[in-house]
């Protein structure tokens, strides 16, 4: 992660916290958050995206953008990641945030990946005590970018079940953009994780990704995270055929390269019908 140009700590500290709206809304600078209910979680809508187990309950972080503006992904580049914070929450065993494939974005100030105007997080909710109610308490720490990028801190919170969760189809809707998991073989149906290596053999090092598909069904786009926390330039596409795209990135940008070999990476894989998230081990 990479930090882009922030507002004066002054001017900061007079934005970052406003008071709660009507209907759940916490308005900020440039952008308002609220958490939304989608009711009991569909086991085989979260199949291939979570780790916990059903029944759970589902929610929603919906955050509303300014024209112009942008919040990021979990992996910015030049940004700053969300921050999520439950521990006033009460018979929450854990809460899972949810990300749906981010768009990539580039301006004078650097590049980065996030989402515009507007974006709903799923969030699956596992009760320590089944049947129970729940009581949601969120601390918010996100950044809303235009120019310049401002922190803002927002208190949400949320009691489960509600009787109208009134937020289920935007959720839902926003559960089919987040990828599911590549199955043990490196594959989502006819998409694949072919090759993933480091090179050293041009005038600069560079990470290679090869991609199998079907005919017409080549990615649409590619992100590469780090388990090491090292910046990951975004990928180009290098090479394409009917059955196979090859991706490149310069991984100096973020450090040594060599210190990659080994290591494991995820890709997020953008594609129709469906984005898929891979585990590679750079060769």
């Amino acid at each position: 992660m990479r930090l882009r140009r922030l507002l004066p700590l002054a001017l900061i500290a007079a934005l970052l916290v406003l008071p709660a709206a009507a209907a759940g809304w916490q308005e900020a600078p440039h952008s308002r958050a609220r958490l939304i209910a989608a009711g009991t979680a569909n086991a085989d809508a979260l199949a291939g995206r979570t780790h916990l187990r059903t029944p759970a309950q589902l929610v929603g972080l919906e955050i509303e953008l300014d024209p112009g503006w942008k919040t990021y992904w979990r992996s910015p580049g030049d940004g700053i990641p969300p921050q999520f914070e439950w521990a006033g929450s009460d018979n929450v065993a854990a809460a899972q945030v949810l990300w749906p494939v981010p768009t990539h974005f580039r301006d004078a100030a650097g590049e980065y990946n996030g989402y515009a105007d507007r974006v709903v997080l799923p969030v699956v909710v596992a009760p320590k005590r089944p049947g129970a109610p729940v009581s949601l308490d969120l601390a918010l720490d996100y950044a809303v970018c235009k120019d310049v990028c401002i922190p803002v801190s927002a208190q949400l919170s949320l009691r489960l079940p509600d009787d109208t969760p009134r937020g289920r189809q935007a959720v839902l809707e926003a559960l089919r953009q987040v990828p599911v998991r590549a199955d043990s073989r490196g594959r989502c149906g006819d998409l694949a994780l072919a090759d993933a290596r480091l090179r050293f053999d041009g005038p600069s090092p560079r990470m290679e990704i090869t991609l199998t598909h079907p005919p017409g069904g080549a990615p649409e786009d590619l992100f590469v995270e780090a388990a090491t926390g090292q910046f990951m330039p975004h990928p180009k596409r290098q090479e394409a055929t009917a059955e196979r795209t090859v991706f490149h990135l310069d991984p100096s940008a973020g450090g040594d390269p060599r210190e990659l070999a080994g290591k494991a990476m995820t890709l997020t894989v953008v594609a129709a019908p469906q984005s898929c998230e891979m585990t590679a081990t750079m060769e």
